[in-house]
């Protein structure tokens, strides 16, 4: 497979903080996550309204509460898909 290095991965790496990454359907934002950061908990919502956390689907409550966990404790967490969450997970 072929892999072009993009301007945008250096500033991904050195970001601290909340990180936004949007834009349109199958560009490779996912791709681009999952090959340049380091996480702590990656979380998938499906179109279900179920979080793919590790390999394992788990309820969306219950994934959420992993990512403020790891939050809280200083480390990084990705929630791929986060249009899919309902409102009230947005607070």
């Amino acid at each position: 497979m072929l892999v072009i290095d993009r301007w945008e991965g250096e500033e991904i790496k050195r970001r601290k903080g909340w990180l936004l990454l949007y834009g349109r359907r199958k560009v490779g934002k996912s791709f681009l996550l999952r090959r340049l950061t380091k996480w702590d908990v990656y979380a998938t919502i499906t179109r279900s309204r179920a979080a793919l956390v590790d390999g394992e689907l788990r309820p969306v409550e219950e994934a959420i509460r992993l990512v403020v966990k790891v939050l809280s404790s200083g480390g990084k967490a990705v929630i791929d898909e986060f249009q899919r969450l309902n409102d009230a997970h947005w607070e």
